[in-house]
């Protein structure tokens, strides 16, 4: 079977989730089936009205309206039970803003909700022919919160009244959680699914590193809006709902195959410090070659190459790394300077890993590696734990001493590291 790049593709990701705690669970659950970490960080807290006196008020003239708008499956949550209790009249027709909002309306009874398809939000909505012949409308909203329906419904000529029936506050007095994750290497993505949230996210966090180099992930352009004003790095969802939510964020990683040097986990996290192994595994119909020109030193570097032999394979790492940090591995690897990439399929048991992977077009059959390289290699595949016929057949491969002992020593250094910290 092959899977596809989000299978897993969240390992050890850590994900904070700004959405009112309850409202979370959903994309919590399916971020940590996705392999990651899900970090529980709301920044709206949805709470009852302390006094319901001027939404029963409105509510009591329901009947001289046609249409009901709700604007969130909060508006629904806290509106509907005293809808219901006071009884809804025949002639009440029910909107919402998004396919979420519907749903929720339909689990209260609601029959044959208007809602756009498109895109979830108000002028999504009011372009729907049905709204513009609306005469009466009662949005029901928390206290707050956006005009721009009621003040084109009234443009239009109709009559607009407010029933708002919850309010949001912020529960957060600061972002040190974040902020100490984030030093930890334990923040690698924050959801945040409306603009009121990132209103207090941007002013809690204030001109911090930890939020300028951390990826947001939002729900809706609007709500891009100011970060991306800001110079923030924003993933825009391309649909509503948390599986949309999960696709994107799952798609600012990407699947690494490390064959040569890079799978040394210290070498290659010292060059982008997202990256974090999936799995071990193999391609197959591949050989292992030591003959790409380095540019740098002159010496071989590791190569792949098809042969279309079922029998040959080479072994690697999976690595998987923030799609922004590929540029990075680009121009250490030297891509379009010597190597150039391809997508790959890897084996791992009875499964197929797609990732992508660097193979030389700028080669000498003739040279062959530095001993230096060669260690950094085998220390690659002894770590991961590959099998030992081929960690073998790596130490066969011949290799010459580096004349630069200052080079050789800084490549080797992380090899001691590695050894005292063990």
């Amino acid at each position: 079977m092959t899977s596809k790049p989000r299978n897993g593709g969240l390992l050890n990701k850590h994900i904070a989730i700004t959405r009112p705690a309850e409202q979370a669970k959903k994309l919590a659950e399916l971020i940590t089936n996705a392999g990651g970490t899900p970090i529980l960080f709301p920044l709206i807290e949805i709470t009852p009205l302390a006094d319901y006196a001027l939404f029963d008020a409105a509510l009591s003239q329901i009947e001289d309206y046609d249409w009901a708008i709700f604007i969130s499956s909060n508006a629904v949550q806290n509106g509907m039970p005293r809808l219901l209790k006071k009884g809804i009249p025949k002639n009440l027709k029910f909107a919402a803003i998004g396919a979420i909002t519907a749903k929720e309306l339909a689990s209260f009874g609601a029959k044959h909700v208007l809602f756009p398809t498109e895109k979830s939000d108000s002028e999504a909505l009011l372009a729907l022919p049905e709204m513009f012949k609306a005469k009466k409308v009662m949005i029901f909203r928390g206290v707050g919160g956006r005009e721009i329906l009621a003040e084109t419904l009234k443009a239009r000529g109709a009559t607009v009244t407010f029933a708002e029936c919850y309010q949001r506050t912020n529960p957060q007095k600061n972002c040190e959680v974040l902020a100490q994750l984030y030093t930890e290497k334990k923040l690698h993505g924050i959801v945040v699914t409306s603009s009121e949230a990132m209103r207090h996210l941007i002013d809690l966090a204030g001109d911090e590193d930890w939020l300028k180099n951390t990826p947001i992930f939002v729900n809706h352009a609007r709500v891009a809006e100011q970060p991306l004003a800001l110079g923030l790095t924003v993933h825009v969802a391309e649909t509503a709902g948390d599986e949309a939510m999960l696709t994107t964020i799952t798609n600012s990683f990407i699947f690494y195959f490390a064959y040569g040097s890079n799978m040394l986990t210290a070498r290659l996290k010292k060059r982008i410090t997202s990256a974090e192994k999936l799995t071990s595994g193999c391609l197959a119909k591949h050989t292992l070659l030591w003959h790409k020109v380095s540019k740098k030193d002159g010496s071989g570097k590791c190569d792949i190459q098809i042969t279309g032999n079922q029998e040959d394979v080479v072994y690697g790492v999976v690595y998987i790394i923030s799609r922004a940090d590929k540029p990075i591995l680009d121009k250490y690897e030297g891509l379009n300077n010597g190597y150039d990439e391809k997508e790959v399929q890897i084996n791992v048991g009875d499964k197929v890993i797609k990732a992508f992977t660097y193979f030389a077009t700028n080669t000498n059959p003739s040279i062959i590696p530095f001993t230096w390289y060669k260690k950094l290699v085998i220390a690659g595949a002894n770590e991961h734990c590959l099998p030992i016929p081929y960690i073998n057949k790596l130490e066969t491969v011949p290799a010459k001493s580096d004349t630069d002992s200052t080079r050789e020593n800084n490549e080797l250094a992380i090899l001691n590291q590695k050894l005292n910290s063990d």
